[in-house]
C-alpha cells in the first residue's frame, strides 16, 4: 500500500468512528465506537476501561465496564471551557488501567477535539513530549484530531506544570 493510500484509510476509518491506537493500548474514538452496534469491535480490540469526555458512553449500563469507565459530563467543546482541571484525573485514569493490564478507549462526541486534548495530556505526561510533539503523534494515526485552540493553550500550560514537576523533582534529588 503506498503511502497516500494508507493516509486516505486513516482518514476514512477516523471518520466512521473507528478507533485509532495512539499508544499501545490506549485508543482514541468517537461516541460512535461506545455504541451497541460497536460491541463486537471493541471486545476484539480488547478494550477494557472507557473514558468519556463529554458525556456518557453507549456502555455507561454495561456491567462489564463497571469501576472501568470515567464519564466527564458536562464538558463542552468551547475554547474557554477549562479542560485543564481534568488533565490530572485523566491520566491517573489511564494509568490505572494500564497497570491492570487494560486497554483504554478514550472518545468525545467526534474523537476530535476534546478526547484528542486528553490523550495529548497524556502524552505529554507520560511520553514527556511538547504539545505540538502530542498533537503530531495522534494525528498520524487519527487525522481528523485536532483539539480547539483554547485545548491547546491548556496543553501548554500542563506541558509547562509538567515540566516544572519534573525539574523540581532532578533539583531535589540532587540536594539529596
Amino acid at each position: 500500500m503506498q503511502s497516500w493510500e494508507l493516509e486516505f484509510a486513516k482518514e476514512e476509518l477516523s471518520q466512521r468512528g473507528e478507533p485509532q491506537e495512539i499508544l499501545p493500548g490506549l485508543f482514541l474514538g468517537s461516541l460512535a465506537c461506545t455504541q451497541d452496534n460497536f460491541l463486537e469491535k471493541l471486545n476484539s480490540l480488547h478494550i477494557t476501561h472507557i473514558l468519556s469526555v463529554g458525556g456518557t458512553s453507549g456502555r455507561s449500563g454495561d456491567p462489564n465496564y463497571e469501576g472501568k469507565r470515567l464519564e466527564l459530563v458536562g464538558v463542552d467543546d468551547l475554547p474557554n471551557y477549562n479542560l485543564f482541571q481534568h488533565f490530572d484525573q485523566c491520566c491517573a485514569f489511564i494509568d490505572n488501567a494500564f497497570k491492570d493490564e487494560g486497554k483504554v478507549l478514550v472518545h468525545c462526541f467526534h474523537g476530535k477535539s476534546r478526547s484528542a486534548a486528553i490523550v495529548a495530556a497524556y502524552l505529554i505526561y507520560k511520553e514527556k513530549c511538547t504539545p505540538d510533539q502530542a498533537i503530531h503523534k495522534i494525528q498520524e494515526q487519527r487525522p481528523v484530531a485536532n483539539p480547539n485552540h483554547g485545548f491547546r493553550k491548556q496543553l501548554n500550560n500542563f506541558y509547562i506544570k509538567a515540566s516544572l514537576s519534573v525539574a523540581k523533582d532532578t533539583c531535589l534529588l540532587r540536594i539529596k
